[in-house]
């Protein structure tokens, strides 16, 4: 495994407890030296990659904006904390085509996903997870995070990796990355 994306809310309010549980979870993906990948977004999975640029290692933001000044503008998301940021819009697009386009790619590219709360977009990341047979992690929290058992057992029921969850976060990591 060489990357990992943490996908999940990216709107407040936020839980201190979770922010607190992202950052723990973005240092042990910098500590074994893996890249961390994000939908370039705010919130929780902005934690994660804060802790693991700060540890010094490699985080990959994947935005569904044109260029950085819509990034920032236009989805009031963050510059800071990534070594690199991958535009995925197009302006003559929706923004549910760019979502869609930009989240095909983050979880295309990821080895394995953490996921964290989470809203609809999150549902869609959740859907591509489960479709690749990526390792998931589920950080247990509210939102979309609290549905991934039940869509598992529900929908997914052909799919031979199982998620894993936990409220700890350096536990969870462990269970996904030994796969």
């Amino acid at each position: 495994m060489k990357t990992v994306a943490v996908i999940g809310r990216s709107t407040p309010p936020f839980d201190e407890k979770l922010l607190e549980q992202c950052r723990v979870l973005g240092k042990r993906i910098a500590g074994k030296g893996l890249t961390l990948l994000s939908g370039a977004c705010p919130g929780y999975p902005h934690a994660a990659v804060q802790a693991a640029h700060l540890s010094g290692e490699k985080t990959v933001g994947y935005s569904p904006a044109q260029d950085e000044k819509h990034h920032v503008h236009s989805f009031s998301s963050p510059l800071d904390a990534f070594t690199e940021i991958r535009y995925f819009g197009d302006k003559n697009w929706s923004n549910v085509k760019n979502f869609t386009w930009r989240s095909a790619h983050l979880i295309d590219d990821a080895d394995g996903v953490f996921c964290v709360e989470g809203s609809w977009g999150t549902l869609s990341e959740l859907a591509l997870v489960f479709e690749t047979e990526k390792p998931l992690g589920v950080l247990n929290s509210p939102g979309a995070a609290s549905f991934v058992k039940t869509l598992e057992q529900t929908l997914a029921r052909r799919r031979k990796a199982k998620a894993h969850y936990s409220s700890d976060p350096v536990a969870l990591f462990d269970a996904v990355v030994r796969r």
